[in-house]
């Protein structure tokens, strides 16, 4: 479906953004989800994902600022998902339990095509990303071998 002019806040261009909404997976439950994302996971990466989403979505009417990850639930086990098109490649990656990070302040969106889900960022600065992977003792990278 394309957006209309209605969904496009500005951005700075002149560009329709499509409303995140039209994308949702509704009824799944992620509050025990383990959350994953390949690296690279460091704040410019973060950020530089987080852009690439404001760019091209609006919730509410406002740009959607998110990082991609995965999230392990039925039919998605972690395996699978670390073989899966969008991990394939990593050499690392990072987990985090789903109430870590709402906890720390950000919402957690089914979107696309499952497992994928959005972490949604409450503002789009330098220092929010990394909280998301860094600020919760359940924290954890691993090395793919």
């Amino acid at each position: 479906m394309r957006p209309t002019a209605a969904s496009a806040p500005a951005t700075g261009c002149d560009v329709a953004l499509s409303p995140i909404e039209e994308l949702l997976r509704h009824g799944e439950e992620l509050d025990d989800v383990r959350v994953v994302r390949g690296w690279p996971l460091t704040v410019e990466g973060l950020l530089r994902n987080a852009d690439a989403t404001r760019r091209r979505y609006s919730r509410a009417g406002e740009p959607f600022v998110a990082i991609s990850a995965e999230a392990v639930m039925p039919g998605w086990p972690v395996d699978a998902i670390l073989s899966g098109p969008r991990l394939r490649t990593r050499l690392r990656y990072a987990a985090v339990d789903a109430g870590a990070l709402v906890e720390a302040g950000f919402d957690l969106l089914p979107t696309f095509a499952a497992p994928h889900v959005s972490v949604v960022l409450p503002s789009y600065t330098e220092a929010l990303p990394s909280v998301c992977w860094t600020s919760s003792a359940r924290f954890e990278s691993t090395r793919i071998t």
